[in-house]
C-alpha cells in the first residue's frame, strides 16, 4: 500500500507513507470431533465451518517505511493519564506474531514532554520493554524525574519563605546522560 497508509487496531494505529503486509496461513484449529469429508465433495456440501480461501490468511508482518508514525493505544486510566504514548521512525518492522516492533531511521519514543531517540529501537507490544542500540538520548521533563504527575500541585505548607521560590514547569527539562548501549542477543 502506498499514499497515506493508515492501520488502526485496538493496540495501536501505524501510519507511514509506504506499507507492505506479508500473511501467512491460518493454522487450523482441531475441531473436538473431526468429520471426514467424502473425496467427491462438491462446494456447496460445505459447512459453515470450512475455511474460505481468503479467510485462512492471517497477517504476520508489517513492513512500513517513510514518515513512521506508532500510536499506542491506552489500555487503562493510568496510561490515559500518562499522555499519549508515540513511536516515530523512518522504517519499521513489525512481527505480529512475537510482538516485536523494530524501529530505524532516526527512531524516538515521545510521551509529552520525554523523549528517547536511538540507533535502532525495538519495542516489545506485549511486555511495553523497549530496547535501545547504538547512539542513543533520552530527554525527560522535571515532572518525570520527579515522578510527579503534571496535574498535581504540591500543597501548600503555609511556609511564606518558600512562597517566592521557583518550582519546576513543564518546560523544564532534566538533560541526561547518553544511555550506554543495551546489549541484545
Amino acid at each position: 500500500f502506498t499514499g497515506d497508509v493508515k492501520v488502526d487496531d485496538e493496540e495501536m494505529t501505524i501510519t507511514c507513507k509506504k506499507m507492505t503486509i506479508f500473511l501467512e496461513d491460518k493454522k487450523p484449529e482441531a475441531p473436538a470431533v473431526a468429520a471426514e469429508k467424502p473425496k467427491n465433495a462438491k462446494p456447496e456440501d460445505a459447512t459453515p465451518g470450512d475455511a474460505k480461501p481468503e479467510e485462512g490468511k492471517q497477517v504476520s508482518r508489517i513492513i512500513c517505511e517513510e514518515n513512521v508514525v506508532i500510536i499506542r493505544k491506552p489500555s487503562n486510566d493510568k496510561e490515559k493519564d500518562q499522555g499519549e504514548q508515540r513511536a516515530v521512525a523512518g522504517h519499521s518492522d513489525y512481527d505480529v506474531k512475537t510482538g516485536k516492533i523494530v524501529l530505524t531511521k532516526d527512531p524516538a519514543l515521545i510521551r509529552q514532554d520525554d523523549v528517547l531517540k536511538g540507533e535502532v529501537i525495538v519495542i516489545w507490544r506485549d511486555s511495553e520493554k523497549v530496547e535501545v542500540t547504538g547512539k542513543s538520548e533520552m530527554i525527560m521533563s522535571t515532572d518525570t524525574v520527579n515522578n510527579t504527575p503534571k496535574d498535581t500541585k504540591e500543597p501548600d505548607k503555609g511556609n511564606k519563605d518558600k512562597k517566592d521560590e521557583k518550582k519546576p514547569s513543564v518546560e523544564d527539562k532534566t538533560p541526561v546522560a547518553p544511555a550506554p548501549p543495551v546489549k541484545t542477543k
